[in-house]
């Protein structure tokens, strides 16, 4: 039982938990937004400390198995990113729900929100949005500690950029690369970002596939 559960009289429903900033405004713009739209629409707006995650899969699919199939379908999204499998699953879910569907981009849309967009049979953007590589950094158990004393997370794109100019300029290097990094990156993170790296291309390629 959630707190304003436990404070709400049994007489009346529980209330409703809502962000606290612009709630009655932004429902209002979503709600003129819709209307002007040929289609329904989707709004999936991360804050810069959350990301595309299994739960959302969860509430997309409540909505859409509320709502019912649609003509076309409309996603206003922005995120910084998150996980790849959940992205695949929210576009699994919203392709099942639609005929056509068309994702508009106001703002950032990274990493895995990249990947969601790329379901989409439209991408519209605004002047501010931008896409993303589907590049995977990942954060290990064994990955180098920063200053701070935080994990760092690693690429394979950067690891892989590093070895290229390490080979590039052999003339002025000697030994093998991999013995420099493995000084500073431990070799079961360079594995754990291969296989990320690998997972990430294959479910790319099978959220293209729902429509190429």
């Amino acid at each position: 039982m959630t707190k304003n559960e436990a404070q709400t009289p049994e007489n009346k429903a529980p209330v409703l938990n809502q962000p606290p900033v612009l709630w009655g405004r932004t429902q209002k713009l979503i709600k003129e937004i819709d209307n002007m739209l040929d289609g329904d629409l989707i709004t999936y707006w991360n804050n810069p400390h959350g990301s595309v995650c299994s739960n959302d899969v969860m509430g997309f699919y409540q909505m859409l198995e509320r709502t019912g199939p649609r003509k076309k379908l409309y996603l206003f999204l922005k995120s910084n990113g998150g996980n790849g499998q959940a992205s695949l699953r929210i576009v699994s879910l919203l392709r099942r729900y639609c005929d056509e569907l068309v994702a508009l981009i106001p703002l950032e849309c990274a990493s895995a929100a990249t990947m969601i967009a790329l379901g989409a049979d439209r991408i519209i953007m605004g002047p501010m949005a931008y896409l993303t590589a589907v590049d995977t950094s990942i954060t290990h158990k064994l990955s180098p500690i920063d200053r701070d004393n935080n994990r760092v997370s690693v690429s394979l794109d950067a690891l892989n950029r590093v070895i290229k100019l390490w080979r590039d300029e052999k003339d002025s290097h000697t030994g093998n690369p991999y013995q420099s990094l493995f000084g500073h990156i431990h070799p079961l993170v360079i594995g754990d970002a291969d296989r990320s790296n690998s997972l990430s291309v294959k479910l790319s390629r099978d959220i293209l596939s729902f429509h190429i």
